[in-house]
């Protein structure tokens, strides 16, 4: 299966973020499909809040670069006669793209390691090796390399790809997408979609 990954350039004024830490830690506890108690990984992943660095702490980081992309991969959603296979195939999908676009941010970071990026989900780095996150009771064991996602440091996605007159669902029905964040201080040339 082939996917793209589009890039959406940016500049630090369309960069929105929640009001407050507070909004932040609300948004990750709120039920929703399958998750009565909110995300599953809110107080047990360093890299996601309350742990997360806070507002202020992100914007400050953010404002020492020049550029700034959206880094987006999306596909479709699968449909089924039978709604259980085409949840299945759904949720096997978005773990898919996570995979991928996390994987290609973490080859740009790589080639780039004073560049800002900021990936699509949780910090999956001890997950990939496998063992589980050492929150809350131990210290983290790669904080250099700590992944974290946009939305658990309060960068406000869905209201950014709305001003940007980008296609994006709360709760997807006709659309799979995962988002990155880019910074740097060199301009990139980024092809608008790159295929992998």
């Amino acid at each position: 299966m082939h996917f793209s990954i589009e890039s959406i350039k940016l500049s630090f004024d369309q960069i929105i973020f929640q009001k407050n830490d507070k909004m932040v830690q609300e948004n990750c506890r709120k039920p929703y499909k399958n998750h009565p108690k909110g995300c599953p990984n809110y107080g047990k992943n360093w890299s996601c809040p309350p742990y997360s660095p806070t507002i202020k702490e992100t914007k400050a980081n953010l404002s020492k670069y020049r550029y700034f992309w959206l880094i987006r991969i999306k596909i479709g959603t699968s449909t089924h006669p039978i709604k259980v296979w085409a949840k299945y195939k759904n949720s096997k999908l978005f773990e898919k793209i996570t995979m991928y676009l996390n994987e290609f941010l973490g080859k740009l970071q790589e080639e780039h390691p004073k560049d800002k990026i900021y990936f699509c989900s949780e910090c999956r780095i001890c997950k990939n090796k496998g063992y589980s996150c050492t929150c809350p009771s131990e210290p983290c064991r790669y904080p250099e390399k700590m992944h974290f996602s946009p939305e658990a440091l309060g960068i406000d996605l869905f209201n950014i790809m709305r001003n940007l007159d980008l296609d994006i669902e709360h709760n997807p029905s006709k659309i799979l997408q995962r988002i990155g964040l880019y910074a740097s201080d060199h301009y990139l040339n980024f092809p608008e979609y790159r295929k992998i």
